[in-house]
């Protein structure tokens, strides 16, 4: 059997068509570096999931969101502002760990009422009687008005009332 005499590789120069089995091929620092910076990319990919606290529409709960902003959490959870809503904090703020969201709907709605007019009385000081007794001569009819309100409810509550028209249905009479 013939043995061949094996040659030690010239530094520098690798051995062509023979893996080197056993020997990492590059530095250990650099194989870290890579593995770090994979992490780090995963990481930064995956969205954060935050939790806050939303009330709307008579109900307060407490969620787990990935959404950026408070516009974000509102589609998330099938709600749409309306004309007249107001939403806090501000609807292009972005979300936060413990971040309260409240949503008020606002509407406004008339109604109309047939309210009295009192009926004015003719009264006098009566001397015989002590200070702050007075007689009624003519106790007069009351009278009726329609009013027209503008009412305006936050989440079904009425915070304002103003009156925008009022008719005349029927005049006291002294």
């Amino acid at each position: 059997m013939i043995r061949w005499k094996q040659r030690a590789p010239a530094i520098g120069r690798p051995q062509v068509g023979r893996p080197q089995v056993g020997r990492p091929q590059g530095s250990p620092l650099r194989a870290y570096a890579w593995l770090i910076s994979l992490i780090l990319l995963a990481a930064c990919s995956l969205p954060l999931s935050r939790e806050v606290v939303l009330r709307a529409d008579g109900r307060e709960q407490l969620l787990r969101s990935q959404a950026t902003t408070v516009t974000d959490l509102l589609t998330q959870n099938n709600l749409s502002l309306g004309p007249l809503d107001r939403v806090t904090p501000p609807a292009d703020t972005p979300l936060s760990q413990g971040l309260r969201v409240t949503l008020v709907r606002v509407r406004q709605e008339e109604q109309v009422r047939v309210e009295p007019i009192p009926a004015p009385r003719e009264e006098i000081a009566d001397p015989e009687h002590s200070v702050g007794i007075v007689t009624v001569l003519r106790p007069g009819v009351a009278g009726q008005r329609q009013v027209t309100y503008r009412l305006t409810l936050e989440d079904g509550v009425e915070v304002r009332r103003e009156a925008r028209q009022e008719q005349v249905l029927q005049s006291p009479v002294p």
